[in-house]
């Protein structure tokens, strides 16, 4: 169990601090990617153990492990990455498309 929940930990910080190369992710605090992967990296340790994988040896639960903390933070990316503003039409732009004249 405890090797279990250390190789858990170890895949959701890597995968966690890996997030931090993306640029655009850097707005979000160095501690919640971290967190999300661990947890999704405890998550996938539990789903290989329901499937009944895990007397099979160590490799399908590590895989499983970086699988959900991947899966995990990147969602957590997509979601939460700020996005640009779209360019908002000047008031001769705006009237128009809004009416279709000059």
């Amino acid at each position: 169990m405890l090797v279990v929940l250390a190789s858990a930990v170890i895949a959701g910080v890597s995968i966690g601090l890996a997030s931090r190369l993306v640029p655009s992710w850097r707005s979000a605090p160095t501690w919640l990617p971290v967190v999300i992967g661990v947890m999704a990296a405890l998550a996938g340790s539990l789903a290989v153990r329901a499937a009944g994988v895990e007397p099979a040896g160590s490799e399908p639960r590590i895989v499983m492990q970086l699988f959900f903390a991947a899966v995990g933070v990147l969602t957590m990316g997509a979601t939460g990455a700020p996005r640009l503003p779209r360019a908002r039409p000047t008031s001769a732009e705006g009237h128009e498309q809004r009416t279709g004249l000059r």
